[in-house]
C-alpha cells in the first residue's frame, strides 16, 4: 500500500531552498528523511554510476536505518542484508516537485570525520 506523504513533501518544499531529501525502500516508500543535513551535491547522470555526497551530523537518525551497527556483534549477516539486499534509494526533490526529482540507488557509503 502506498504511503501518502504529500504533507511531508510540501513542508520540505516550503523551507530553506525548497529541496527535500528522503531515504526510500526498494518499493519506493519513504522510510526516513535526510533533513538536518549539513550539505549535499550530486551530478545528474541517467542510468550511469554517479556520486552523491551528503554531509550528515553523526547523530542523524538515518544511520540507525542504513548502518545497523547494533547488529554487527550479534548478527552481521542481517546487518549486511539490511544495506546490500534491502535496497535503499535516495530521492532529491526540488520545489518543482516531480519535474525536479532525482533518485539514486544507495550502493556504498563512506564515513569521513570532519574536525571543527
Amino acid at each position: 500500500m502506498a504511503t501518502n506523504w504529500k504533507a511531508d513533501r510540501d513542508a520540505a518544499h516550503a523551507t530553506g531552498d525548497g529541496w527535500g531529501i528522503w531515504l526510500l525502500d526498494k518499493d519506493m516508500e519513504p522510510i526516513g528523511t535526510l533533513m538536518g543535513h549539513k550539505g549535499w551535491s550530486f551530478t545528474e547522470a541517467v542510468n550511469e554510476v554517479t556520486q552523491v555526497q551528503i554531509t550528515l551530523p553523526d547523530t542523524h537518525p538515518v544511520f540507525d536505518i542504513v548502518l545497523p551497527f547494533s547488529l554487527l556483534d550479534g548478527d552481521p549477516t542481517q546487518a549486511w542484508y539490511n544495506l546490500a539486499d534491502t535496497g535503499y534509494y535516495l530521492m532529491f526533490e526540488g520545489p518543482g516537485g516531480h519535474t525536479e526529482r532525482n533518485v539514486f540507488r544507495l550502493q556504498r557509503m563512506t564515513h569521513k570525520q570532519h574536525e571543527g
